[in-house]
């Protein structure tokens, strides 16, 4: 079970890194609530993220949704995260509910903190964004 952990996490690191690299350092997240791009094409997409609590050097989930614009789940869909004081992208994929989680490591001392998500557009759907809070306690 080890090997097929590890090459998950070996192809979920190739494909975000992937991702990174075409869309440049610049345009990996933006600020926003919910925005979907102009001058797209695709099917309207909605993205949220929850607000997160937790403690210094404690785990929490960062839990994001995605739909079309009738409320359809969208799955196998990639969605970059990035907390503001941190300048590591990570990534989690959707599952068939729409949902992906990050497993988040707090390292920030006491204070509140954007975090950033972004579902890149692709062939079918428009892009969007979502801004959610960490509040460290």
């Amino acid at each position: 079970m080890k090997i097929i952990n590890n090459k998950i996490f070996i192809l979920v690191f190739i494909v975000g890194m992937i991702l990174a690299l075409s869309m440049g350092n610049n345009n990996i997240l933006q600020s926003g609530y919910s925005t979907i791009p102009a001058g797209t094409n695709g099917i309207p997409t909605d993205l949220t993220v929850n607000n997160i609590h937790g403690s210094t050097h404690h785990y929490v989930f960062i839990k994001a949704y995605l739909t079309d614009n009738h409320g359809k789940p969208l799955s196998n869909k990639i969605i970059a995260f990035n907390v503001d004081s941190d300048s590591n992208i990570y990534i989690a994929v959707t599952s068939t509910s729409g949902y992906a989680l990050l497993y988040y490591y707090i390292y920030q001392s006491s204070g509140t903190y954007p975090i950033n998500a972004k579902f890149q557009e692709d062939q079918t759907y428009s892009g969007s964004t979502s801004t959610s809070m960490l509040t460290v306690e």
